[in-house]
């Protein structure tokens, strides 16, 4: 449709090729404004830099916008303030570089240490003028500035100045114009070394190698005032003349074209000076309008105008349109004096068709395709008629029911296999011959009074042949029959549950139908045998139905039955089962609430909410949400979904009705960038997105606190952009998170840490961060591996040095019991010995008559003999060299085994003992001595006949049995003698326990458990 151009004003205009697909349905803006962050709301540049940010210049300001979140910069004194906050252009370079040309001065920010480089005539004197118009860094990098009323300038960054090229004076001596303002409103790349100049008296063009200017007169009495402009790569540059309207201009032929000539754009409206230009498409140019955005056909020679529309929320802000900008995702970005405002392409691949033109004032409820899709019929809400639309002419037939009565809630249009399409409304049944347009009324069986009953139609099916169900409130299930016309009433349970059916679907592959009941059961009917069987909602059974009350059913094309319910629950079940899946909100569904479900051949599911259109993968289980984002509002439960031949899904909706079909819908094949967009520790922040290399960062062990913020660049359906982030050394999992995210970390321990994010896109591409983020938290000294090894070394070296100290007691302690032993064995042991000697010799020399002295002698004798003993176990027990078990026992033999033989006793000796076994001297002297005493009692005063020793060894576990056969003795009594206390307080000493069984003339048995640990 063209639009007369006389009701726009154009103040300015921003032209580009269009690659996107409007083909005249609305446009789908995401607005944003100083309530979501924008510093103002004049927008009056919009770039995109090379990390993928969005730079938005405004009236007040420079804002940085990764989707979610603005960062602001503006006019200060210091390295990261402006020279003046209102924005005229925004250029980018290849050195992480932005420019930004403002009212006051030319700023250079450097993304990668975030600084500003202020450019005026304070600080450069050879700047021409402080109020910039453009700027723009060409192919090979130079600099080029535009400022008011003066000529073009060049940016020399190694000798900081400008070098400007006479413009104006070759304008004047060429006698071009005789104005005094002379201005350059825009500077366009033409060629490796040319330039176009877009000017307010014409066209010019400079080559910059040989200065050369060179002008294009434009024909007599065509607006010359040239303020924006493309080159579309074939030849034509297009120009905006502001109040002139569109004029391009053919390079190759050097001819002039017209395109807006016959539309009259109104006086010139000078708002502002600066623009913005792209190029990228197919036949179609935007314009950016005082009233709003144009779209110019240049094929149709039309235009398609979007405006502010109070009754959308996503219509363009109600301001002039001032910016435009394509980014690298083909998303159009559009700056108004009211905001910015985002245009996805992708979200326009829902058209909206336009109701009836005949009623305006009705939505519609529903859309039927005739096959080959010749007619669409569509249905109203409320009382009205049902029109026929021819989609080739756009040609509208307004249907009437006989005696040009209107349909009262047409609900449902059914066709046969006869050509006809029946149509129930909530009372009433008719039938719609396709090839004459003719509706006649079908007689329904009156109420028992003869008066017309009430019906109140829910929903309706064919069952391929010569029957269509109808579910109704008031009469239950019906059948009515397409040969005789009559209706045949289904008994399906009790009274009051026939008159509350609410859903049908036909399964043509079993001959069923399955119906749903408003008192909150599901049925099938096999129309075979008339057996119905019954399914229920049960609480906590989670392979029932979801809930009680199914409103909604379709089939997929593998036969699985999928129901949709109130309060809320879709439900799956499949052929041949009896058990129900379930999904919810917690399966990634967008709501549990659902008013109409439709099945696809791709196996996906749509399903209609409040808010807009879900599709459901159920076998791979990946959702996809299209909301009002899309465009698609809702706003009438009575919406039905319909169907063509070829696949296309009909949805009635709010101003018109949907037609789409789902292998065109646009995948969001960009991946999703993540980006650091911040790291901050303590009260000191650093910016890690411009960084070309992995972000490395220390910080001291009392700074150990790091909030981390990072965004997606992924402007396509941002919303709906998910993260899994960790930081490896802190998170054991991945953590859930959205298109923008603030982490904090808090007391961290010193170590090395990376930090990972992994995005996905609203369809689910994958992304991970380009550059890592590595922090070490250095150690107090106190925590270093340098200190903790001197520590160990300092410990290890204590240990040893103790215990060489211990080993050198050892062996001293040692050498002093061998020097004691041989001391007592030399002298003492030699002492006595020579005692028992002279007493034996004194004796032998007494005479027998001196008996006496012969005792006497002979007790001498004996004494010696038994210190010589006694010395020889002492000097035994000292020596260090006897300090094995083995040794224990050999001593232990020596003793026990020539006293038996002397007194007759049989020995009987059981040892299990290791060889090497080492035994301290309080343990050998002890064990020794109690064996001894054990020995010489059974020896002496048991008058036994056999003594059995045990000695035995398990792991540290030592046994010592001392057992004889003779007369016993009871442990409980008082015997003069020390021997049996001796015993236990010897067996206490090593900490042993020294049990004694013993019965009169049943023999006594002594047993000494103790613990031995390793000399």
């Amino acid at each position: 449709m063209c639009i007369p151009a006389k009701i726009f004003n154009v103040s300015l205009a921003c032209l580009l090729f269009l690659s996107g697909n409007l083909n005249g349905q609305s446009a789908v803006f995401l607005n944003y404004t100083v309530s979501d962050g924008l510093p103002d709301n004049t927008v009056t540049c919009i770039r995109q830099s090379e990390d993928g940010f969005i730079w938005i210049g405004t009236a007040n300001g420079l804002s940085r916008f990764d989707g979610y979140n603005f960062k602001h910069y503006y006019a200060g004194k210091d390295k990261r303030k402006l020279s003046f906050s209102h924005i005229q252009d925004i250029e980018t370079d290849d050195h992480g570089g932005l420019w930004i040309a403002t009212r006051q001065g030319l700023n250079r920010l450097d993304l990668r240490a975030d600084t500003l480089l202020q450019i005026t005539q304070a600080n450069f004197r050879s700047m021409p003028s402080e109020i910039g118009h453009d700027v723009l860094v060409d192919a090979a990098g130079r600099v080029w500035y535009a400022s008011d009323n003066q000529d073009l300038a060049r940016w020399l960054p190694e000798h900081r100045n400008f070098q400007t090229y006479g413009w104006k004076e070759w304008v004047r001596a060429q006698k071009i114009s005789t104005k005094v303002y002379l201005n350059i409103n825009r500077v366009l790349p033409k060629s490796e070394n040319e330039l176009w100049l877009c000017t307010n008296i014409g066209l010019f063009s400079l080559q910059v190698d040989e200065v050369v200017f060179t002008h294009y007169p434009v024909p007599e009495g065509i607006h010359h005032e040239f303020t924006d402009g493309f080159d579309d790569g074939r030849g034509h540059l297009w120009l905006n003349s502001g109040g002139g309207g569109m004029e391009v201009y053919n390079y190759r032929d050097q001819s002039w074209q017209w395109p807006t000539a016959d539309l009259d754009f109104g006086p010139e409206t000078d708002l502002y000076t600066q623009w913005s230009i792209l190029a990228a498409g197919s036949g179609r140019i935007m314009a950016g309008l005082t009233g709003g955005l144009g779209i110019w056909d240049t094929e149709r020679k039309s235009f398609q105008l979007e405006t502010y529309r109070a009754d959308r929320f996503w219509s363009l802000p109600d301001g002039a349109v001032l910016a435009l900008f394509k980014d690298r995702e083909n998303i159009i970005w559009v700056g108004t004096t009211k905001g910015l405002a985002k245009l996805d392409l992708s979200h326009q691949q829902f058209p909206v068709y336009s109701g009836p033109s005949s009623v305006r004032d009705k939505k519609i409820s529903y859309v039927w395709e005739s096959p080959g899709g010749k007619a669409r019929y569509i249905s109203l809400t409320g009382t009205a008629p049902l029109v026929r639309l021819d989609p080739e002419s756009g040609r509208e037939t307004i249907l009437r029911l006989p005696g040009a009565a209107d349909f009262y809630y047409l609900q449902e249009m059914i066709p046969d296999r006869r050509g006809r399409l029946w149509l129930m409304e909530l009372n009433r049944i008719s039938v719609l011959d396709l090839s004459t347009n003719e509706i006649r009324e079908i007689p329904l069986p009156l109420a028992e009074d003869g008066e017309k009953r009430q019906f109140d139609f829910n929903d309706a099916v064919f069952d391929g042949d010569a029957s269509i169900y109808f579910a109704t409130d008031r009469a239950g299930l019906l059948r009515f029959d397409l040969q005789d016309e009559q209706c045949y009433p289904i008994r399906v349970q009790d009274k009051s549950a026939e008159t509350q059916i609410m859903a049908l679907h036909w399964d043509a592959d079993e001959r069923s139908l399955w119906f749903s009941s408003r008192n909150g059961w599901l049925g099938k009917y096999d129309t075979r045998d008339g057996q119905i069987v019954r399914y229920r909602h049960v609480d906590g059974d989670s392979t029932s139905l979801a809930s009680e009350m199914v409103v909604g059913s379709t089939q997929m094309p593998d036969g699985t039955m999928c129901f949709i319910s109130e309060p809320g629950g879709l439900s799956l079940l499949a052929p041949g089962t009896s058990e129900f899946r379930n999904f919810s909100v917690e399966d990634g569904l967008p709501v549990n609430l659902f008013s109409r479900i439709l099945a696809d051949d791709r196996g996906n599911l749509w399903l209609q909410h409040k808010s807009g259109l879900c599709r459901f993968h159920p076998r791979s289980g990946v959702v996809k949400d299209y909301g009002a984002s899309y465009g698609i509002e809702f706003s009438t439960a009575a919406i039905r979904f319909g169907r063509t031949e070829d696949g296309h899904i009909l949805l009635g909706a709010d101003g018109g009705y949907l037609r789409f079909h789902p292998d065109s819908l646009y995948l969001n094949s960009f991946p999703p960038k993540p980006v650091l967009t911040s790291v901050q520790i303590l009260d000191r922040e650093y910016l890690p997105a411009a960084r070309r290399n992995d972000f490395q960062l220390q910080t001291a062990y009392d700074r150990n606190s790091i909030s981390i913020s990072f965004a997606l660049l992924n402007f396509t359906d941002g919303k709906r952009n998910r993260t899994r982030y960790r930081l490896l050394g802190a998170d054991r999992d991945w953590q859930s998170g959205s298109g923008a995210e603030t982490v904090r970390y808090l007391n961290l321990d010193p170590g090395d840490y990376r930090f990972e994010v992994a995005a996905f896109n609203s369809d689910g591409i994958r992304a991970d961060l380009s550059r890592d983020l590595h922090i070490r938290v250095r150690p107090h000294f106190s925590q270093t591996l340098w200190f903790k090894l001197l520590l160990l070394v300092l410990f290890l070296g204590g240990v040893y040095a103790i215990y060489r100290a211990r080993i050198a007691q050892v062996l001293k302690v040692q050498s002093i019991r061998n020097k004691i032993a041989a001391d007592l064995h030399d002298d003492v042991a030699s002492t006595i010995s020579s005692i028992h000697l002279y007493s034996e010799f004194a004796r032998n020399n007494t005479s027998e008559e001196n008996q006496k002295v012969r005792n006497i002698l002979e007790k001498i004798g004996g004494n010696a003999r038994e210190s010589l003993a006694m010395m020889r176990e002492i000097v035994w027990a000292i020596r260090s060299d006897k300090d094995k078990l083995q040794h224990l026992r050999e001593q232990m033999w020596e003793y026990a085994g020539p006293l038996c033989e002397a007194k007759g006793i049989q020995l009987i000796w059981k040892e299990e003992l290791p060889e090497r076994w080492k035994v301290s001297l309080l343990y050998r002297r002890n064990l020794y001595l109690i064996f001894k005493e054990a020995v010489n009692n059974a020896v002496h005063h048991a008058d036994s006949t056999e003594i059995r020793i045990d000695l035995i060894q398990q792991k540290r576990q030592f046994r010592m049995v001392i057992a004889d056969n003779g007369c016993g003795l009871d442990p409980a009594a008082d015997y003069a003698g020390n021997g049996l206390k001796n015993m236990q307080l010897r067996a206490a000493e090593i900490k042993g326990e020294l049990e004694i069984l013993s019965r009169p003339m049943q023999g006594t048995a002594i047993t000494l458990q103790v613990r031995l640990n390793r000399s």
